[in-house]
């Protein structure tokens, strides 16, 4: 049984909003577009590297096939694609690849506060945010 907004039956129509003239208040395209990486990823990251200056900040990249990539920077971004330089081995960061991602493949985006003594490189904010 369906409610008269279209909804299963005690739901909310999420495009009711819509519908009503309100479009901002669904959102439309991957979760993890953009500007989530322009503006929310780099004010995340900045604000947890002013809270714990003693730590490296560590971003991993959560692929819906399962892959993680222990995120370097990001050194582009296209309409439908990410450039993401990542850590061959987390352990070392010495080498890294490039690899282009769609937004859609991206299920989860983690940031983590590593101490020095344990990892000496993460995330670069100074190479992040350019768009091609």
């Amino acid at each position: 049984m369906t409610s008269t907004t279209g909804g299963p039956e005690g739901l909310a129509d999420p495009l009711a909003d819509v519908a009503a003239g309100q479009p901002d208040t669904v959102p439309f395209g991957p979760p993890f577009g953009p500007s989530f990486f322009l503006s929310v990823l780099d004010d995340r990251v900045r604000e947890q590297c002013d809270q714990h200056p003693e730590s490296v900040p560590v971003v991993e990249l959560h692929l819906g096939d399962g892959t993680m990539l222990d995120l370097c920077h990001v050194p582009g971004l296209g309409p439908q694609w990410l450039a993401a330089q990542f850590y061959r081995d987390r352990e070392t960061c010495e080498e890294m690849d490039v690899t282009f991602v769609p937004y859609g493949l991206i299920t989860r985006v983690t940031i983590s506060m590593w101490h020095r003594n344990q990892r000496t490189a993460g995330f670069d904010l100074d190479r992040t945010g350019s768009q091609t």
